[in-house]
Protein backbone atom coordinates (compact mmCIF):
# COMPACT_ATOMS: atom_id res chain seq x y z
CA UNK A 1 0.00 0.00 0.00
CA UNK A 2 0.95 3.05 -1.11
CA UNK A 3 1.34 6.19 1.70
CA UNK A 4 -0.24 8.04 -0.17
CA UNK A 5 -3.12 6.36 -0.61
CA UNK A 6 -3.85 6.04 2.97
CA UNK A 7 -7.35 7.24 4.43
CA UNK A 8 -5.72 8.05 7.73
CA UNK A 9 -3.57 10.64 6.70
CA UNK A 10 -4.68 13.96 5.74
CA UNK A 11 -5.13 14.95 1.49
CA UNK A 12 -2.32 16.62 0.33
CA UNK A 13 -2.05 19.94 0.89
CA UNK A 14 -4.25 20.21 3.52
CA UNK A 15 -2.95 21.35 6.72
CA UNK A 16 -4.35 19.93 9.94
CA UNK A 17 -2.92 19.55 13.50
CA UNK A 18 -3.02 16.92 16.27
CA UNK A 19 -4.15 17.50 19.58
CA UNK A 20 -3.54 15.62 21.83
CA UNK A 21 -5.72 14.39 24.75
CA UNK A 22 -5.08 16.39 28.05
CA UNK A 23 -3.87 14.84 30.89
CA UNK A 24 -6.60 13.61 33.19
CA UNK A 25 -5.96 13.19 37.19
CA UNK A 26 -5.94 9.79 38.18
CA UNK A 27 -8.46 8.32 40.89
CA UNK A 28 -7.50 8.14 43.97
CA UNK A 29 -7.48 4.57 46.22
CA UNK A 30 -9.59 4.87 49.20
CA UNK A 31 -11.04 2.94 51.88
CA UNK A 32 -10.81 -0.97 50.72
CA UNK A 33 -9.27 -0.47 47.64
CA UNK A 34 -6.28 1.21 49.49
CA UNK A 35 -5.77 -1.69 51.78
CA UNK A 36 -6.60 -4.53 49.14
CA UNK A 37 -3.75 -2.48 47.18
CA UNK A 38 -0.99 -2.03 50.01
CA UNK A 39 -1.67 -6.12 50.92
CA UNK A 40 -0.62 -7.25 47.67
CA UNK A 41 2.09 -4.80 47.56
CA UNK A 42 3.25 -6.94 50.35
CA UNK A 43 3.13 -10.81 48.58
CA UNK A 44 5.61 -12.12 47.45
CA UNK A 45 6.21 -12.18 43.91
CA UNK A 46 5.59 -15.66 42.91
CA UNK A 47 5.42 -14.93 39.06
CA UNK A 48 8.79 -13.28 38.28
CA UNK A 49 10.82 -16.56 36.77
CA UNK A 50 8.08 -16.99 34.97
CA UNK A 51 7.47 -13.47 33.38
CA UNK A 52 11.83 -13.44 33.07
CA UNK A 53 11.01 -16.83 30.37
CA UNK A 54 7.87 -15.11 28.30
CA UNK A 55 9.93 -11.89 27.81
CA UNK A 56 13.59 -14.05 27.15
CA UNK A 57 11.20 -15.98 24.59
CA UNK A 58 10.21 -13.22 23.13
CA UNK A 59 13.45 -11.26 22.72
CA UNK A 60 14.62 -14.22 20.83
CA UNK A 61 11.34 -14.25 18.48
CA UNK A 62 11.53 -10.69 17.59
CA UNK A 63 15.47 -10.39 16.42
CA UNK A 64 14.50 -13.19 14.22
Amino acid sequence: MDINEDIHLPEKGRSGKLMAAPITSTPVLKGKDLVDLVIDLKKTDTNKDRRQKALNALKIVTKG
